[in-house]
């Protein structure tokens, strides 16, 4: 049996894109931690920022230091980095090279690797 009615097999580098770009807003469990109490929460990956914010009180200057009080981290950091940190370290977020399959835990890393690597703009 053939399949083929209506269906586009052709997948271009943007489809590829979306398709990452989809797969990691599957919800996450928030493991932060405040006293002995565990958040659990589901929460979209570009939604921690905010959920940090509203949730657990990360908020104030950029330079404010705050402790990642994900389960098990504890590492110091300036509020600017709490985002990154819990995006790349606990979510473990990943770009992935449509064109070669290497994959980065930052998009900006991963558009440099494609313009020098793949010279694409």
């Amino acid at each position: 049996m053939a399949y083929g009615g209506g269906y586009n097999y052709s997948w271009s580098e943007q489809d590829i894109q979306q398709l990452v770009d989809y797969a990691a807003q599957d919800p996450h469990t928030c493991a932060w931690v405040v006293g002995d109490t565990y958040c659990g929460l589901p929460v979209l990956g570009h939604m921690f920022p905010t959920h940090l914010r509203d949730y657990h009180g990360i908020s104030g200057n950029d330079r404010t230091p705050f402790y990642c009080q994900w389960v098990g981290c504890g590492a110091l950091m300036n509020k600017e980095s709490i985002n990154r940190h819990v995006t790349e370290m606990h979510l473990q977020t990943r770009h992935i090279c449509p064109v070669c399959g290497e994959n980065f835990s930052r998009r900006y890393t991963l558009n440099s690797h494609m313009r020098s690597k793949h010279d694409t703009q």
